[in-house]
């Protein structure tokens, strides 16, 4: 099979799956069931995946890997993570918090169905990724003098963050990208913590 077309078929899986876990749980789908909706055989299937759960960790790491690379390059040369600029309303806001509503929103049916399922290690994976690179960052520059408040301060800002992500998700993302980032903005510089002791 070729490149092109074997990347098509999978597209097919992926995009079927996804439109059967916004109607069902993970474990309610069957093989006959994807195939049908994505138009193709059961060997076709077997062909890329072992089962249902093996698309579904494909899925999973391929949003993975997009979040992966967009959180090392989220952040400017020489700012932290926690990069803060001024808005148009004279406010300070976190722009990688602007980036992280609108990655969602692009990838909306992805992300609500992978954030929504128990199966998915998303968020974990996510959380481990952006601490690892905020803790490595501190420990470049040398600013970490103690490490217990770091680590206890990177958790609070981080699942704070994950809980009110996982809320406008359940609600159905029901706020714009730009007003969600000015939320959590103010909510995080109101708790402000300054990691860069």
């Amino acid at each position: 099979m070729s490149d092109k077309r074997s990347r098509r078929t999978k597209e097919q899986l992926t995009g079927a799956l996804i439109k059967l876990l916004l109607e069902k749980s993970l474990s309610e789908i069957t093989v006959t069931e994807l195939v049908k909706e994505a138009d193709l055989n059961r060997a076709t299937f077997y062909l890329h995946y072992e089962n249902i759960y093996d698309l579904f960790q494909s899925i999973e790491d391929d949003l993975f890997l997009q979040v992966k690379s967009w959180i090392r390059s989220a952040s400017p040369n020489d700012a932290t993570i926690f990069h803060v600029e001024m808005g148009l309303d004279d406010k300070p806001y976190l722009p990688v918090l602007g980036e992280v509503f609108s990655f969602i929103v692009s990838n909306r049916d992805t992300a609500v169905v992978l954030l929504r399922n128990p199966e998915s290690k998303l968020l974990n994976r996510i959380y481990g990724e952006g601490r690892k690179m905020i803790i490595q960052q501190m420990k470049s520059e040398g600013n970490i003098s103690d490490p217990h408040r770091l680590t206890y301060s990177i958790d609070y800002v981080v699942n704070g963050c994950i809980g009110i992500i996982q809320s406008w998700i359940n609600n159905g993302l029901d706020a714009d990208p730009i007003n969600m980032c000015k939320i959590t903005s103010d909510l995080v510089m109101q708790n402000r913590i300054d990691l860069t002791f």
